[in-house]
């Protein structure tokens, strides 16, 4: 019995497709539960064992990417990312807004009240001020001093408050809306 010609080209492919090289193998990931289970220079992390990288502090050791985690040095050797303690507030603020953000209990983050978190307010005819975590206005009474002259009652500064009038020689002239005689 002769082979057909399908068998004589598909057996002659086959051979070929085993001989490809594919390039280095991946090395294998091994599980693990604990670092006992790993070889001489790996961790346990995420249930995978790694490669352990020496240390001497923790700033020589990857850094984390949660604001809630801390890179930790361990025993010459770089751990998995510890959780800051609760309350640890994190680098990124919004300044001025009566807020901070903090770390929590489980290494995420949450807002607290901040009174002292008070917004560089340089109008001094406006006082702002926290009160149990709200930003709080008031404007400065009318006739308060300033640099350009008096407060006007509605935040503003300038030469006299409007509706105020005075005498000048025998004339008698009154303060504009905007603020100038």
């Amino acid at each position: 019995m002769r082979p057909s010609l399908r068998t004589k080209m598909w057996f002659p492919l086959a051979i070929a497709a085993l001989a490809v090289d594919c390039g280095p193998q991946q090395p294998e990931t091994v599980e693990c539960l604990t670092s006992a289970d790993c070889a001489g220079g790996e961790a346990c992390e995420a249930h995978r064992c790694v490669p352990q990288v020496a240390c001497t502090s923790a700033s020589q050791c990857p850094q984390p990417s949660g604001p809630c985690e801390e890179a930790r040095c361990e025993d010459g050797f770089c751990g998995p990312p510890g959780l800051k303690p609760a309350g640890t507030p994190i680098a990124d603020q919004n300044a001025g807004d009566c807020r901070i953000v903090v770390c929590d209990e489980s290494g995420g983050t949450k807002e607290q009240a901040d009174n002292g978190d008070e917004p560089d307010d340089s109008n001094p005819c406006v006082t702002a001020s926290c009160h149990d975590g709200t930003l709080q206005t008031s404007m400065a009474a009318p006739g308060t001093t300033c640099p350009q002259g008096v407060c006007d009652g509605e935040g503003h500064c300038g030469a006299c408050v409007p509706g105020d009038a005075q005498c000048v020689g025998d004339r008698p002239r009154t303060c504009g809306p905007d603020q100038t005689w």
